[in-house]
């Protein structure tokens, strides 16, 4: 158990009888987490960029809403990647990621909310003090990446 998650249960103690809270787990659990915005303010490919971590942390959600609309397509589509580098030069781990390919990914729609899927693996999700959160957005032929927001959520652990 970390020192953070004594905190944690010491909060949802303090908490537990504090009146008018309807999930103290969940309150708590939101005083433990960030959010960042990215900005996706160009109609083209997004290179890779990046964010110091510098406490430790787990990929919560990513969620890109786009101001415009794009369907799937089988050669003309968008990828959206957010990865884990380990801060010293090393490959990026996928953490999550979203496609409009039309093979097994699923079109985005102007104001719509589209959560990213975070990877099966557990590790991809865990952000260590001194990481490197990315995120990019590639294009196959020549799609149309909308403009938009990219928030990702992080809980620290």
């Amino acid at each position: 158990m970390s020192d953070r998650d004594i905190i944690k249960d010491q909060q949802k103690g303090t908490f537990i009888s504090a009146a008018g809270m309807a999930n103290v787990e969940t309150a708590v659990g939101e005083i433990h987490e960030e959010t960042f915005v990215f900005a996706l303010d160009a109609d083209a490919a997004v290179t890779e960029r990046g964010i110091h971590i510098k406490k430790a942390c787990r990929l919560k959600s990513a969620v890109l809403t786009p101001s415009t609309g794009l369907a799937v397509d089988g050669t003309a589509f968008t990828t959206t990647t957010v990865s884990k580098r380990d801060g010293a030069g090393g490959a990026a781990a996928i953490a999550a990621t979203h496609t409009t390919n039309s093979v097994g990914g699923s079109a985005l729609v102007a104001f719509v909310p589209k959560p990213l899927t975070l990877s099966a693996t557990s590790a991809n999700l865990d952000f260590p003090a001194g990481s490197v959160l990315t995120f990019l957005v590639a294009e196959a032929s020549t799609p149309v990446t909308p403009v938009g927001r990219l928030t990702v959520t992080l809980e620290y652990v």
